[in-house]
């Protein structure tokens, strides 16, 4: 599959386009490979910076060549030097570029940061030219809201700026439209104004909008299905180079439909000529098979197949693939000796990311023997190649002495280099280790700082950083800015946060006091199942309490909370039975619930039972049992069970008392 895309724009460039590196980016575009890294080989040795990063890109991602960690560093350090000089004169091109560089990684240390302060100065510039009515900034704007770069991802302002430029005749632009109106991605799902712009940008011609005419033909998406038509459209679009329509031609055949027998051997033909020699289709392809889509119907040893013809030149996604298939023996006989061995050779062009995708599956035991010696053998290639994932995985290590003595000095080292480049699992877990002094001088600042850097996307580290405004830890206490951040992490589902701000709420703490916002977070907390915050929205039905008095809701969230092991909720319900408040009087239900709860050391539960067993009530009268739990619920502070135990053992004798002392001394 195209994976991203560098693309071209001529807007205040600083240097000349070479000739090679256009029939070089046409040549990649169509995937046509071979042909685009001789032209690009060719401008990159007149030192175009576009060359050099995007053949950096190739080996990167295994577009048409194996993925090769050293070619990645070599061009992508050879493209460094020319476009950082042009970045810092402001040319947007350079400064986009270098951004996806250090925001993938790609040859050089991976940054998000850094990756930002290229981002954000190219955007601006394309989006003043954009302003201005330049189609192909509105398009570069378009694409960089797509992907949040150097500004937050929004897909409804993506889709504004491809559409200015789609209204400008951009072709692109107009393709872009077409999907997005065809997919629902950033607008309501449209397909007759899918087909307006497919149509529009297939009377210029463009191969990209025959083979989307042709797909819903097939599919039948805003047009009556029509299987001719469809080839009609698919096979221009093939005629003109558009090898994804080759797919589509195979996906037909591969299942068969009106007007087309099912034929394997053809579908592998146009599988073939869409996937041509590139690794990631060939995997893609498999994976297809492997999942089974509306594509292509789920086959194990078709998936084995593709898998294969990837893996054996080299692509590394292949050959974890191949790993899980030979590991659970789908496709092929099952064989963890095969398994092991392409694990193995996955990551032998030393590429950072797949050094960690092994590491984690011997760490984790993911369809592989869990093997903490070997996880941290490739944890350690990984992370010392800089990448930020490895990184966490290898401070967790050394925080639970997983395959290495625990080290708490190497596991903050290592989270420390994690968190600095924007791993927010690790700048948690800095948050909490610096705010507990583990191996560490306790210093809630720093706790704080950690856990502010990860808070933006992580709703743990949210709750958390709420949790330390709140008691004033690391920071001077300010309960709005702990609204603020439970508010945060609440709206991401983290029940903890929905729970405690429904308490501020009530007791309006850092806001106004508002019921009726209490209610609303109470009852998000408990419909994810939090026991605590079932139990109070059943006290807060049952009482009236900031609601309207409902005993069925009342008793819907005791019975909840009861299932989730709550006591008092066990105790409420059992009264609701006992009164038959919301349900009908149930002496046996109501013995059970009160059971429950006196299990777990409820006493007011302990009371009702011996209350029980003293009145014959939905159990066979047993004053000897009822001193027992009037005993219990005594002697753990229950005043009424005293009464009542003293009234009851007067029904007993001497004999019969000391038995139901034993009883509750067991």
């Amino acid at each position: 599959m195209k994976k991203l895309l560098v693309v071209l724009m001529l807007i205040n460039f600083l240097i000349p386009v070479f000739s090679d590196y256009k029939k070089g980016k046409e040549a990649y575009d169509k995937r046509d490979y071979k042909t685009a890294l001789k032209e690009l080989k060719e401008s990159a040795e007149q030192g175009d910076p576009y060359a050099l990063y995007q053949i950096a890109w190739m080996y990167y991602v295994g577009d048409g060549v194996t993925r090769n960690q050293k070619e990645v560093e070599n061009y992508a350090e050879r493209a460094n030097k020319i476009l950082k000089p042009l970045a810092d004169k402001g040319d947007p091109e350079a400064q986009y570029n270098l951004g996806e560089m250090y925001k993938y990684g790609i040859g050089v240390k991976q940054d998000i940061e850094l990756a930002n302060t290229y981002f954000m100065p190219a955007f601006e510039k394309y989006k003043k030219a954009a302003e201005k009515g330049d189609s192909e900034a509105q398009k570069k704007v378009g694409l960089m809201y797509l992907k949040g770069y150097g500004v937050s991802t929004d897909l409804t302002q993506a889709f504004q700026w491809y559409l200015k430029a789609a209204e400008q005749g951009n072709l692109e632009a107009q393709v872009n439209i077409g999907g997005a109106y065809r997919t629902g991605y950033g607008v309501n799902q449209d397909y007759n104004k899918a087909l307006e712009w497919f149509t529009k940008a297939t009377e210029q011609g463009n191969a990209d909008a025959q083979r989307n005419l042709g797909s819903m033909y097939y599919k039948g998406e805003g047009v009556k299905k029509d299987t001719k038509k469809a080839f009609e459209w698919l096979t221009k679009a093939v005629e003109q180079g558009d090898i994804n329509a080759a797919f589509d031609l195979g996906a037909i055949y591969q299942k068969g439909c009106d007007g087309v027998s099912q034929d394997l051997e053809k579908c592998d033909f146009w599988l073939s000529k869409w996937a041509g020699s590139d690794l990631s289709c060939q995997y893609f392809i498999g994976g297809l098979y492997e999942d089974g889509t509306e594509d292509l119907t789920q086959d194990y040893k078709r998936a084995a197949y593709w898998y294969t013809k990837a893996a054996e030149k080299g692509d590394a996604n292949s050959r974890f693939k191949l790993g899980d298939l030979y590991y659970e023996g789908k496709g092929v006989l099952q064989d963890y000796k095969q398994s092991e061995y392409w694990y193995e050779k996955a990551v032998e062009n030393g590429i950072p990311g797949d050094n960690y995708y092994l590491g984690r599956k011997y760490y984790e035991g993911d369809k592989i023997v869990k093997d903490y010696s070997k996880a941290f053998k490739y944890l350690s290639k990984s992370s010392e190649q800089g990448w930020p994932f490895a990184q966490y995985y290898l401070g967790l290590m050394y925080y639970n002495g997983e395959g290495v003595e625990k080290d708490l000095k190497q596991a903050v080292y290592w989270f420390t280099k994690a968190g600095e480049q924007g791993n927010s699992d690790s700048q948690n877990k800095l948050g909490t280790i610096y705010g507990q002094g583990e191996g560490v001088e306790k210093d809630y600042k720093l706790a704080f700082n950690w856990y502010t850097k990860a808070a933006e996307h992580n709703e743990k580290v949210q709750y958390n950083l709420g949790f330390l405004y709140l008691n004033g830890q690391g920071v001077e206490k300010d309960l709005k800015q702990a609204v603020y951040w439970f508010k945060k992490s609440a709206d991401n589902l983290c029940v903890n946060a929905q729970y405690i701000l429904s308490k501020m709420y009530y007791n309006g703490e850092g806001v106004e006091k508002d019921y009726k916002e209490a209610i609303k977070w109470i009852t998000k907390a408990a419909e994810q199942g939090d026991g605590v915050a079932e139990y109070n929205l059943g006290w807060m039905y049952f009482n009236g309490e900031c609601i309207e008095k409902d005993y069925k809701q009342a008793y819907k969230w005791f019975k909840q909370a009861s299932k989730s092991g709550i006591a008092d909720a066990q105790y409420n319900l059992g009264l609701m039975y006992y009164n038959g408040e919301g349900v009908t009087q149930d002496f046996k239900e109501a013995f059970k619930w009160f059971t429950k709860a006196a299990e777990q050391g409820d006493v007011d539960a302990q009371n009702m039972i011996g209350t029980m067993y003293a009145l014959n009530e939905g159990v066979i009268q047993d004053y000897i049992k009822a001193h027992m739990w009037f005993n219990l619920a005594c002697a753990n502070g229950n005043n009424q069970a005293k009464e009542n135990r003293d009234k009851i053992a007067q029904k007993l004798t001497q004999q019969q008392i000391e038995e139901a002392q034993r009883l509750a001394k067991e």
